[in-house]
């Protein structure tokens, strides 16, 4: 029946923004890729900051992938044993950090614009062991014999000919391998968060080398400082590959999926960016000049800072009621996300050598760094986190920066954004409260002759539901839909707001007013009372103004409608509270302040500009 469509609608609804968000992480596409055994060479990537003062040689030609090549004669590598590794310390204007010989990885990175709170001043933690034993960007070769990623490498530092810091890590094998790994560490603003690795592989021996497989790694997970709330998506691996013409296809591996399939290179393809995210962050490696990768392997890494806030966050009394604890909890910690570039070295004569050239990114998934020259790889993983939304949250996003750059408040953003929705949705609001005062004064005039049609067909339904219709039709009066108009054209609102807030560097930790100082997270107001420091107040000032204005609704003529309309206004502010409570106080305060809004049109602008039939207007007074 008509009468019952409002209902299903909005319990529709409520469903639906319930299963949307809650699966706002985008699940990874599945790749149906066959074993790499052989990749032909792709194009050339060209993406990644400009090269600061490397030239980079090279000499012979890329061969397609094999697994497991190595040697035989290989004598069992040396192992770090233990041995207290050589650190080197760096700072940069954006970042500061530092590398190890052990495996010439990145034990540490720190972000200095960005911080873990608010209020905390200390740079941001970006990358760190994670799993509690191994460093970043290491290297192996496929066979494993020669143990890159566990001893520890010769290293030294110097400045180059522009006077930038650059590291150079080093290994000699016995039979004739020379592995020589260069880091530049920019400090330039037209390059941040970047910085330069050139891997060479180098035949110092007298015979020709073999071909084999190398495997280079990407930062082994982000610390992930942000996944406080399951509506924070997990730690992503990522890789953007290029085939011209086409746009960029961007290949996401989370959760289980780690532990899948890889994504192949085929020819006429090549890898722009590879490696791992976060909802703010990412740290991105970018193959330059002739540089090819042959394949992207996702990897799940045991987030063991993670586990270890979770088990403190139980307050264990000692240290066997925290070790048992770790045990309960491992399973259920999101692991964090990396992926290893599978890459060939050819045969190699006596003298020549083989380069791979990266530049690395570790820093915001920020629209101004994508705009800058060489970053606009970033563009696809900023895009790729808003799914089919991306140009709803575009054209939001646009908006709230107009009105932040007027204003300088992101919250006050979030007002006027609210207020311009809401003038917009105006005109198509006023006809639905029109045809809803139309619709109800009919019922009201034709009670008496449905009461008698009820009486009559009380044993018949169906056919008390056809002669009722007929009396509508005949009277010209069908229930209006624009209730639940409304409500569906607010939905792609909210969720692109939810989603900004949640992946939007720009709101992240935006401060409003008083005690709210992140609108990308629960408001969390001092309150000390009942056992609880804090409570959230925005979302309940939201329920109760999302209350307040579905009681000032037009009430239905029939009473079946109007219970059902009292009993929606009982449980979508309990269901929206339930939901909201913890997450971002930015949406609780669109919503109460469209709420507000609501109210004050029931109030103030009914009153001086009645709806037509509505008692006091002038059409009312003249029937």
């Amino acid at each position: 029946m008509d009468k019952q469509r409002l209902p299903i609608a909005l319990v529709l609804s409520m469903l639906f923004l319930l299963w949307y968000l809650g699966r706002f992480a985008k699940p990874p596409e599945e790749q149906q890729v066959p074993p790499a055994s052989s990749v032909a060479a792709g194009e050339v990537s060209s993406g990644g900051a400009s090269q600061q003062a490397r030239d980079v040689p090279r000499s012979g030609q890329n061969e397609p992938l094999r697994d497991n090549v190595g040697r035989s004669r290989d004598p069992a590598p040396v192992m770090a044993s233990g041995a207290p590794a050589q650190e080197i310390s760096f700072e940069t204007y954006d970042t500061l950090g530092v590398w190890q010989a052990r495996g010439a990885s990145l034990r540490r990175l720190d972000l200095r614009d960005y911080h873990v709170t608010p209020h905390d001043p200390a740079p941001m933690p970006l990358l760190g062991e994670i799993d509690g034993n191994l460093g970043s960007f290491l290297l192996r070769d496929g066979s494993g014999r020669y143990g890159l990623d566990q001893i520890n490498w010769n290293v030294e530092q110097r400045k180059n000919s522009s006077g930038v810091l650059e590291i150079v890590f080093s290994h000699e094998t016995a039979d004739g391998y020379l592995f020589r790994r260069t880091v530049t560490m920019f400090d330039d603003p037209a390059q941040p968060h970047t910085f330069g690795m050139v891997l060479e592989v180098k035949n110092v021996g007298e015979a020709r080398s073999d071909p084999m497989t190398l495997v280079q790694q990407s930062a082994r997970g982000l610390v992930d400082e942000e996944a406080g709330s399951a509506f924070y998506g997990q730690p992503t691996a990522l890789a953007v590959v290029q085939r011209a013409p086409h746009e960029p296809e961007v290949v996401k591996w989370e959760g289980s999926s780690l532990t899948g399939d890889s994504r192949r290179i085929d020819e006429g393809e090549r890898v722009i960016a590879a490696g791992t995210i976060t909802n703010y962050f990412s740290s991105m490696m970018l193959p330059k000049g002739e540089t090819r990768v042959g394949q992207v392997v996702p990897l799940a890494v045991d987030d063991m800072l993670k586990l270890e806030r979770h088990v403190q966050a139980k307050n264990p009394i000692d240290e066997r009621g925290a070790e048992r604890l770790r045990m309960e909890m491992r399973s259920d910690t999101t692991p964090g996300a990396a992926v290893e570039l599978q890459l060939w070295v050819p045969a190699l004569n006596s003298g020549e050598s083989e380069y791979f050239d990266f530049d690395v990114y570790n820093g915001p998934q920020a629209l101004e760094t994508a705009a800058l020259p060489g970053y606009s790889f970033l563009g696809p993983v900023i895009e790729s986190a808003y799914g089919n939304w991306a140009w709803i949250n575009k054209t939001l996003l646009q908006t709230l920066r107009f009105f932040h750059s007027l204003i300088g408040n992101w919250g006050v953003a979030i007002i006027l954004l609210t207020l311009l929705v809401k003038t917009l949705l105006f005109p198509l609001n006023r006809k639905q409260q029109t045809s809803m005062t139309r619709y109800s004064t009919v019922m009201a005039k034709l009670k008496p002759q449905l009461d008698e049609l009820k009486a009559k067909y009380k044993k018949n339904s169906k056919k008390f539901n056809e002669e009722q219709m007929k009396l509508l039709k005949a009277e010209g009066a069908s229930p209006p839909l624009g209730g639940c108009l409304l409500t569906f054209l607010q939905f792609p609102i909210w969720i692109s707001l939810f989603q900004i807030l949640g992946t939007s560097i720009e709101l992240r930790q935006a401060p409003f007013v008083f005690w709210i100082d992140d609108l990308a997270r629960p408001d969390a107001m001092p309150f000390g009372f009942f056992g609880l420091a804090t409570i959230n107040l925005l979302p309940l000032l939201m329920a109760a103004a999302t209350t307040v204005q579905m009681r000032f609704q037009a009430k239905p003529a029939d009473a079946q409608q109007a219970q059902t309309q009292k009993i929606m206004g009982l449980i979508m502010p309990i269901f929206m509270l339930f939901f909201l409570y913890s997450y971002s106080s930015g949406l609780s305060l669109y919503i109460f302040t469209s709420s507000l809004i609501g109210i004050f049109e029931f109030q103030v602008i009914r009153r001086i500009w009645p709806v037509p039939g509505q008692p006091g207007s002038p059409a009312a007074a003249k029937a």
